[in-house]
Protein backbone atom coordinates (compact mmCIF):
# COMPACT_ATOMS: atom_id res chain seq x y z
CA UNK A 1 0.00 0.00 0.00
CA UNK A 2 1.58 3.39 -0.65
CA UNK A 3 1.36 6.64 1.03
CA UNK A 4 -1.55 8.10 -0.75
CA UNK A 5 -3.78 4.87 -0.45
CA UNK A 6 -2.82 4.83 3.78
CA UNK A 7 -3.65 8.53 3.67
CA UNK A 8 -7.17 8.08 2.11
CA UNK A 9 -8.21 5.16 4.35
CA UNK A 10 -6.82 7.11 7.24
CA UNK A 11 -9.11 10.09 6.57
CA UNK A 12 -12.10 7.99 5.91
CA UNK A 13 -11.86 6.45 9.24
CA UNK A 14 -12.23 9.95 10.67
CA UNK A 15 -14.76 11.75 8.05
CA UNK A 16 -17.72 9.45 9.41
CA UNK A 17 -19.78 12.31 8.28
CA UNK A 18 -18.88 16.22 6.82
CA UNK A 19 -19.72 17.80 10.38
CA UNK A 20 -17.32 15.19 11.67
CA UNK A 21 -15.12 17.94 14.14
CA UNK A 22 -13.10 15.94 15.75
CA UNK A 23 -11.30 12.35 15.44
CA UNK A 24 -12.30 9.49 17.39
CA UNK A 25 -11.50 8.57 20.83
CA UNK A 26 -9.34 5.37 20.21
CA UNK A 27 -6.63 7.25 18.43
CA UNK A 28 -6.23 9.65 20.93
CA UNK A 29 -3.14 7.69 21.80
CA UNK A 30 -1.53 9.95 25.06
CA UNK A 31 0.89 7.71 25.81
CA UNK A 32 2.53 7.96 22.30
CA UNK A 33 0.84 11.37 21.56
CA UNK A 34 -1.44 10.31 18.87
CA UNK A 35 -4.16 12.87 18.75
CA UNK A 36 -2.09 15.30 20.95
CA UNK A 37 -2.24 19.02 20.28
CA UNK A 38 1.58 19.40 21.10
CA UNK A 39 3.97 16.60 22.16
CA UNK A 40 6.84 16.68 24.65
CA UNK A 41 8.93 18.51 22.50
CA UNK A 42 8.02 20.85 19.74
CA UNK A 43 9.69 23.31 16.74
CA UNK A 44 8.46 24.71 13.91
CA UNK A 45 10.87 25.02 11.17
CA UNK A 46 11.24 27.51 8.00
CA UNK A 47 12.64 26.22 4.75
CA UNK A 48 15.97 28.57 4.11
CA UNK A 49 15.20 28.83 0.76
CA UNK A 50 11.10 29.37 0.48
CA UNK A 51 10.09 30.91 3.94
CA UNK A 52 6.54 29.60 3.25
CA UNK A 53 7.78 26.26 3.33
CA UNK A 54 7.10 25.63 6.92
CA UNK A 55 6.81 22.47 8.68
CA UNK A 56 6.26 21.05 12.27
CA UNK A 57 8.97 18.77 13.91
CA UNK A 58 7.76 17.06 17.16
CA UNK A 59 8.49 14.40 19.37
CA UNK A 60 7.10 12.51 22.33
CA UNK A 61 9.98 11.14 25.06
CA UNK A 62 8.13 7.78 25.09
CA UNK A 63 9.40 5.41 28.08
CA UNK A 64 9.58 1.81 27.29
CA UNK A 65 10.62 0.43 30.65
CA UNK A 66 11.74 2.08 33.83
CA UNK A 67 15.26 2.85 32.83
CA UNK A 68 14.41 3.34 28.96
CA UNK A 69 13.37 6.45 27.56
CA UNK A 70 13.07 6.73 23.45
CA UNK A 71 12.05 9.65 21.63
CA UNK A 72 9.07 9.07 18.58
CA UNK A 73 8.36 11.78 16.11
CA UNK A 74 4.48 11.99 14.98
CA UNK A 75 3.82 14.11 11.73
CA UNK A 76 1.22 17.02 11.90
CA UNK A 77 -2.42 16.93 10.73
CA UNK A 78 -3.43 20.35 9.51
CA UNK A 79 -7.09 19.74 9.09
CA UNK A 80 -7.56 17.48 12.57
CA UNK A 81 -4.50 20.26 14.05
CA UNK A 82 -3.17 17.22 16.07
CA UNK A 83 -0.51 14.86 15.59
CA UNK A 84 -1.02 11.63 13.99
CA UNK A 85 0.79 9.30 11.73
CA UNK A 86 3.34 8.42 10.12
CA UNK A 87 5.10 7.48 13.63
CA UNK A 88 8.77 7.38 13.46
CA UNK A 89 11.20 6.37 15.98
CA UNK A 90 13.98 8.53 16.61
CA UNK A 91 17.59 7.35 16.75
CA UNK A 92 20.19 9.59 18.38
CA UNK A 93 24.04 9.85 16.61
CA UNK A 94 26.68 9.00 18.92
CA UNK A 95 30.46 8.93 18.40
CA UNK A 96 30.50 12.72 16.06
CA UNK A 97 33.92 12.57 14.35
CA UNK A 98 35.13 16.16 15.48
CA UNK A 99 35.58 17.91 18.84
CA UNK A 100 33.14 20.71 18.70
CA UNK A 101 30.47 18.51 17.36
CA UNK A 102 29.51 16.61 20.43
CA UNK A 103 28.25 19.44 22.28
CA UNK A 104 25.16 18.71 19.53
CA UNK A 105 22.69 16.29 19.69
CA UNK A 106 21.75 15.12 16.40
CA UNK A 107 18.35 12.93 15.55
CA UNK A 108 17.67 10.95 12.88
CA UNK A 109 14.44 9.62 11.64
CA UNK A 110 12.81 7.65 8.59
CA UNK A 111 9.67 6.99 6.88
CA UNK A 112 8.74 4.64 4.61
CA UNK A 113 6.58 6.21 2.08
CA UNK A 114 5.91 3.30 -0.10
CA UNK A 115 6.13 3.57 -4.20
CA UNK A 116 5.94 6.46 -6.35
CA UNK A 117 6.26 6.44 -9.95
CA UNK A 118 8.11 3.20 -9.64
CA UNK A 119 10.59 4.10 -6.61
CA UNK A 120 10.07 2.91 -3.59
CA UNK A 121 10.49 6.40 -1.43
CA UNK A 122 11.85 6.76 2.24
CA UNK A 123 11.43 9.88 3.91
CA UNK A 124 15.17 10.84 6.34
CA UNK A 125 15.25 13.73 8.36
CA UNK A 126 18.05 15.24 10.36
CA UNK A 127 17.55 17.14 13.21
CA UNK A 128 20.62 19.57 14.79
CA UNK A 129 20.24 21.07 18.44
CA UNK A 130 23.84 22.63 18.54
CA UNK A 131 23.12 23.03 22.34
CA UNK A 132 24.17 26.93 21.87
CA UNK A 133 21.69 29.64 22.32
CA UNK A 134 23.54 31.55 19.59
CA UNK A 135 23.07 29.31 17.10
CA UNK A 136 19.56 28.17 15.39
CA UNK A 137 17.89 24.38 15.71
CA UNK A 138 18.47 23.00 11.94
CA UNK A 139 16.58 20.42 10.39
CA UNK A 140 17.39 18.54 6.75
CA UNK A 141 14.98 16.29 4.82
CA UNK A 142 15.94 14.04 1.71
CA UNK A 143 14.60 11.49 0.01
CA UNK A 144 16.21 7.82 -0.84
CA UNK A 145 14.95 4.86 -2.03
CA UNK A 146 14.65 1.00 -1.14
CA UNK A 147 14.34 -1.90 -2.93
CA UNK A 148 11.56 -4.23 -3.14
CA UNK A 149 13.29 -6.95 -1.26
CA UNK A 150 14.13 -4.55 1.06
CA UNK A 151 10.47 -3.00 1.58
CA UNK A 152 9.29 -6.72 1.84
CA UNK A 153 11.95 -7.17 4.27
CA UNK A 154 10.93 -4.56 6.19
CA UNK A 155 7.14 -4.08 5.59
CA UNK A 156 6.45 -4.06 9.64
CA UNK A 157 8.59 -1.07 9.47
CA UNK A 158 6.26 0.05 7.11
CA UNK A 159 3.17 -0.43 8.71
CA UNK A 160 4.28 0.18 12.43
CA UNK A 161 4.88 3.73 11.11
CA UNK A 162 1.70 4.09 9.60
CA UNK A 163 -0.55 2.33 12.08
CA UNK A 164 -1.49 -0.23 10.04
CA UNK A 165 -1.49 -3.05 12.88
CA UNK A 166 -3.50 -5.93 12.28
CA UNK A 167 -4.82 -6.09 15.86
CA UNK A 168 -7.39 -4.01 17.78
CA UNK A 169 -5.68 -4.00 21.05
CA UNK A 170 -3.20 -1.55 20.05
CA UNK A 171 -5.67 1.26 20.11
CA UNK A 172 -7.33 0.35 23.25
CA UNK A 173 -4.62 -1.36 25.54
CA UNK A 174 -1.75 0.05 26.59
CA UNK A 175 0.16 -3.23 27.86
CA UNK A 176 -0.18 -4.22 23.67
CA UNK A 177 0.91 -0.86 22.43
CA UNK A 178 3.94 -1.04 24.58
CA UNK A 179 4.71 -4.49 23.65
CA UNK A 180 3.85 -3.40 19.40
CA UNK A 181 6.10 -0.03 20.28
CA UNK A 182 9.22 -2.18 21.66
CA UNK A 183 9.42 -4.25 18.50
CA UNK A 184 8.68 -1.38 15.97
CA UNK A 185 11.69 0.16 17.99
CA UNK A 186 13.58 -2.48 17.00
CA UNK A 187 12.88 -3.07 13.55
CA UNK A 188 13.90 0.79 13.19
CA UNK A 189 17.44 0.08 15.18
CA UNK A 190 17.66 -2.75 12.19
CA UNK A 191 16.84 -0.35 9.32
CA UNK A 192 19.20 2.37 10.47
CA UNK A 193 22.08 -0.06 10.67
CA UNK A 194 21.28 -1.60 7.24
CA UNK A 195 21.31 2.29 5.67
CA UNK A 196 24.23 3.38 7.39
CA UNK A 197 25.90 0.42 5.87
CA UNK A 198 24.85 1.10 2.67
CA UNK A 199 26.01 4.71 3.00
CA UNK A 200 29.17 3.83 3.58
CA UNK A 201 28.45 5.91 6.85
CA UNK A 202 32.24 5.24 8.85
CA UNK A 203 31.73 4.40 12.88
CA UNK A 204 32.48 8.08 13.38
CA UNK A 205 30.74 10.29 11.01
CA UNK A 206 30.89 14.21 10.54
CA UNK A 207 27.66 16.03 10.16
CA UNK A 208 28.05 16.57 6.88
CA UNK A 209 28.46 13.16 5.95
CA UNK A 210 25.68 12.65 8.05
CA UNK A 211 23.42 15.15 6.36
CA UNK A 212 24.24 14.23 3.04
CA UNK A 213 25.45 10.92 2.93
CA UNK A 214 26.48 9.19 -0.26
CA UNK A 215 23.48 7.83 -1.52
CA UNK A 216 24.59 5.97 -4.80
CA UNK A 217 21.82 3.46 -6.59
CA UNK A 218 19.44 4.98 -3.44
CA UNK A 219 18.91 8.32 -5.39
CA UNK A 220 15.85 8.91 -6.54
CA UNK A 221 15.40 9.98 -10.39
CA UNK A 222 14.76 13.48 -9.40
CA UNK A 223 17.65 13.93 -7.02
CA UNK A 224 19.45 12.12 -9.22
CA UNK A 225 18.69 15.40 -11.72
CA UNK A 226 19.34 17.82 -8.87
CA UNK A 227 22.82 16.04 -7.88
CA UNK A 228 23.96 17.00 -11.63
CA UNK A 229 23.33 20.71 -11.26
CA UNK A 230 25.64 20.87 -7.92
CA UNK A 231 22.96 21.53 -5.83
CA UNK A 232 22.36 19.33 -2.75
CA UNK A 233 19.40 17.13 -2.35
CA UNK A 234 18.33 17.79 0.70
CA UNK A 235 16.01 20.83 1.79
CA UNK A 236 17.14 22.83 4.76
CA UNK A 237 15.21 24.08 7.45
CA UNK A 238 16.17 26.43 10.19
CA UNK A 239 13.81 25.90 13.51
CA UNK A 240 12.57 27.28 16.70
CA UNK A 241 11.03 26.27 19.88
CA UNK A 242 7.36 26.31 19.99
Amino acid sequence: MNKILSITIFSLLFNFNTYAEKIPDEYKLKDIGSGQKKLDVNFLCVSKKDKKDKIRYSYKKYKISSDNTVLIRLAYDDEYKVFLIPISPIIKYKNLKHENLKKNEVLVDYTILGDYQGEIWVDRIVFVDPKNKNIPYYLFQDIFTLTKEELIKFNDLYEYSWMEIDNEDFFFKKTVRKKIMKEFIKRNNDFHKIIKESFDESDSPTLEEIIQPEYKNRLTQLNSLVQMTGEPTYTTYECSKK
